[in-house]
């Protein structure tokens, strides 16, 4: 899907504090990662940017996406805007290379 050159200019890893840049694009068909724009993941949203539910949709896929609970994604920065920080609080530390396999391994 990306290339580890890629996904060090929109993550930032931090032992086990993963940080996203993202750039959301909402009401699209599906909620999906679809490329590298600006140096941030762009990931299309199929809720509406409408009260929270774009945001909350995010929170969701990232959580089925890492795999994860939803208690450990947080938005710092960018609630009202289509550029967002996203906090990902995992249980062991990652080194970029690792968690850059989350990209490039096969979804079911």
């Amino acid at each position: 899907m990306f290339t580890i050159e890629q996904l060090s200019n929109c993550i930032q890893i931090q032992r086990a504090r993963i940080i996203l840049a993202l750039y959301v694009q909402p009401n699209a068909k599906h909620t999906e990662f679809e490329k590298i724009h600006d140096n941030q993941l762009k990931l299309k949203v199929k809720a509406p940017p409408e009260d929270g539910r774009a945001n909350q949709e995010i929170t969701q896929y990232l959580a089925r996406f890492f795999r994860i609970k939803k208690n450990q994604i947080s938005i710092l920065s960018g609630e009202l805007s289509r550029h967002k920080r996203i906090e990902i609080l995992l249980e062991k530390e990652y080194t970029l290379e690792e968690f850059s396999r989350y990209f490039t391994r096969t979804r079911a």
